[in-house]
Formats: C-alpha cells, structure tokens, sequence
C-alpha cells in the first residue's frame, strides 16, 4: 500500500561523502557506495531533498520530485501544504541501483498531520534515472 506521504530532507549546506555521509544536520545518507556518490544529483540526494521541500511546505518542489505521469505525487498538490507532516532525524540508505532506476529506504519521526493519518516511521522510495540527468520519484509508502 503507497502511504500518501513522500520522504526526504536535506540541509542547503550539506555534502554527501563517497560510500556514506552526513548531509546537515537534517539528514543521513548510508548504504550502497553507488548511490551514495559524490554525484549531486544521486537517488539519496533527492530523496533527502523531496524530505526538505516537504518540511519547507513547498508544493512545487515536492510536485517535481515525480516522474511525469506518477499518481503517487497527485495528493500532495490535493492536501494543502499546511496539513502535511514534518519529519525528523531523517535517515536514507539506499538499497539497489541500476543505470535506469533506484530503490531507497528512509527511516524517520513522522509529526501528526490530518492529512495523512497515523503517522508512520519509514518508506521504501523508489526512482527512475531522466535522460536529464534526474532522478524523479515513481512510487513510494510502505510495502
């Protein structure tokens, strides 16, 4: 089942290291040393950064975190940004990559919101690799 809430958080100032490293104080990024590159652009990078756009309540940016076509996005731009839940102490690791796709798990303390329910503790992210360059959010949620 998809919850109705995306996960990602990132300091402006941040820089991940190769293999694992802190971005700010915001966010964690470990795992897989392919996907924690040094690549600004990396699956960790944006699931970090669509965890921002979500605590900063900008629609726009969390909106453009999905890949074109993607459902998953459309109750974020429904719900208006003052009922969406905060995160702390966010953690992703990533979990698989290829040259086209990437799977994320970020683990983190939801706030209560009404718009999404019980809050909840992790989700699985999974990306898709642009040919800009881009990776944008194809599904998301736990299970």
């Amino acid at each position: 089942m998809v919850h109705p809430w995306p996960a990602l958080l990132i300091s402006a100032s941040g820089a991940l290291a190769a293999g694992c490293g802190s971005i700010g104080s915001a966010g964690v990024a470990t795992g897989h040393p392919a996907i924690a590159s040094r690549e600004p652009n990396s699956p960790l990078r944006a699931a970090l950064a669509w965890f921002g756009a979500i605590d900063a309540k900008e629609q726009h940016q969390v909106l453009a975190a999905f890949a074109p076509g993607v459902t998953a996005g459309t109750s974020w731009r429904e719900w208006g940004a003052g009922s969406w839940p905060t995160f702390s102490g966010v953690r992703c690791k990533g979990e698989s990559q290829t040259a086209i796709s990437a799977t994320v798990m970020c683990t983190f303390s939801e706030s209560q919101a009404p718009s999404t329910g019980n809050p909840v503790s992790f989700w699985t992210v999974s990306f898709v690799h642009t040919r800009q360059g881009r990776w944008l959010i194809v599904n998301y949620g736990q299970g």
